[in-house]
């Protein structure tokens, strides 16, 4: 009923390393609508795979067959199909259910449900780290089918379960060490719902590993998949629809949408590294950056969760600036001291925002956005912690 294959081209490879990624999982165009449609065959119109071939784009629909009387008094068939989407890399997991058909026939008449996820890419970003330890992405896609379901709403039960899970384990923008383990319970949760809610008479899985620092500009996975008729899970099979799991284009900042990719794609688009970093660090504002919640709170409580408390909590952060602002100045006219209470400072807040899962961009967006925009720091004190860690980027930020 599935078939998996890679795709590639020939251009050059798309440098993900020390910048944000996310995962983007969508049907391909003209298919994924319960459409035999000869759009989602393989290219060169060859077959994809056994009784799947393509068919005519004109070919009707899957339509709602009526159970015959006979068979809905004592018969009763029922029969579901579920497909669904494992995915992983380093700190990040997710569950994604793409397809839940079921039909039932009983003594009251048919009952259909029919659900598409046709389009899934409100996932995490995440940072692809320099040393490559989470750089594999791993995907393995399920297809189930049965003849028997526990209960008639079992694709219901699903779409529930997966509003409860928004609701109840929210998503932040980015994937964070503090935000890791709720990831993993949402993604946990669903997987254990979809295994309750259908059970597996007939299972296909394709579990692949990919290494997108080896990427192309357009690589990905497609999944072509194929279903039976509602009366037959294991009868013959038609093409309906086609996955495609890509990656979207990296962005070097999670403070700024700057992505890197060429310009013709999209206004958010800068065509090299060097261009997006000093176009974020024009759009970047200290305020924007303080709030930034790297743990999603519900109101009133989403300032607890900002990055501006996150970094003050920390034993060392009040010491150092109490200890910044103790120092004396150098006098007028002499070679400026070092000031080693600042350079301590410096390398602990580089340090606390590294371990969080920050690019080496925003660790220096955030270290000046806390020496220039939160209020209980003196303007001496800050510029005194600027001067400690002074590279590229912060000099930059601090022409704005």
């Amino acid at each position: 009923m599935t078939n998996l294959f890679a795709e590639d081209d020939s251009g050059a490879l798309t440098n993900y390393s020390d910048t944000y990624v996310r995962i983007r999982l969508q049907t391909n165009n003209g298919c994924g609508g319960l459409k035999q449609n000869a759009k989602c065959r393989q290219p060169d119109g060859k077959p994809i795979g056994q009784n799947t071939q393509a068919t005519d784009d004109s070919a009707p629909s899957m339509g709602y067959t009526a159970t015959g009387i006979f068979s809905r008094y004592f018969v009763q068939p029922q029969s579901s199909i579920t497909l669904s989407a494992n995915l992983s890399a380093g700190a990040f997991v997710a569950t994604v259910p793409l397809l839940a058909l079921s039909h039932a026939g009983g003594r009251n008449g048919d009952a259909w449900n029919r659900t598409i996820y046709s389009r899934a890419e409100d996932f995490q970003w995440f940072l692809a780290r320099r040393d490559g330890s989470n750089s594999v992405l791993s995907a393995k896609f399920t297809l189930s089918a049965t003849k028997s379901i526990q209960f008639q709403g079992a694709v219901t039960g699903l779409n529930v379960a997966v509003s409860l899970a928004r609701q109840l384990a929210p998503q932040g923008t980015l994937l964070t060490e503090l935000t890791a383990n709720t990831a993993k319970t949402r993604a946990d949760a669903l997987d254990k719902t979809i295994s309750s809610l259908f059970a597996m008479t007939i299972a296909e899985v394709h579990a692949v590993d990919l290494d997108f620092r080896e990427w192309h500009e357009k690589s990905g996975v497609t999944l072509n998949v194929s279903v039976p008729s509602d009366s037959a899970i294991n009868g013959d099979v038609s093409a309906i629809g086609s996955w495609s799991l890509t990656l979207e284009a990296p962005r070097p900042s999670i403070f700024a949408d700057v992505r890197i990719c060429p310009a013709s794609e999209s206004s958010s688009c800068t065509g090299d590294i060097a261009s997006a970093k000093t176009e974020v660090i024009a759009e970047v504002r200290a305020a924007d950056v303080l709030s930034f919640s790297v743990i999603p709170l519900a109101p009133p409580n989403t300032a607890l969760g900002s990055i501006a408390t996150y970094v003050s909590q920390h034993d060392g952060f009040s010491t150092g600036i109490a200890s910044i602002a103790a120092e004396k100045d150098a006098k007028t006219g002499t070679a400026a001291t070092d000031s080693l209470a600042s350079d301590q400072l410096c390398k602990n807040i580089l340090q606390w925002t590294s371990a969080l899962g920050f690019s080496s961009l925003d660790q220096d967006i955030i270290l000046w956005a806390v020496a220039t925009g939160m209020p209980s720091i003196p303007a001496k004190t800050g510029k005194k912690l600027l001067d400690a860690c002074n590279d590229d980027n912060v000099k930059k930020l601090r022409k704005k």
